[in-house]
């Protein structure tokens, strides 16, 4: 069924679809807030940011992480699934 590293990936590529997520609602927290103006607790990492490069970049690096990890994944899951279907020949040799 699975194999350990398999399922890695499925988790992997989950993990970097909810980056995806994240970039997109961060953007429009960000845009709220510029519109209505007032205060927002945020991480600090996440303030700085903002700070110094603005929302799109601030979202940007989520987006393009979560998107980094997808593909990192998708790559893990090729390449496993390639290893365990070398592995079932030799079995039935």
């Amino acid at each position: 069924m699975f194999t350990k590293a398999r399922l890695e990936a499925l988790w992997s590529f989950a993990i970097g679809i909810f980056l995806v997520l994240l970039a997109f609602y961060l953007y429009g927290e960000f845009s709220l807030l510029e519109e209505m103006g007032g205060r927002r607790r945020v991480a600090w990492p996440v303030a700085l940011l903002y700070n110094i490069f603005g929302k799109t970049v601030t979202s940007g690096v989520f987006g393009i992480g979560g998107l980094l990890l997808c593909g990192m994944s998708i790559m893990d899951f090729i390449n496993n699934t390639s290893d365990d279907d070398d592995e079932d020949e030799d079995e039935d040799e």
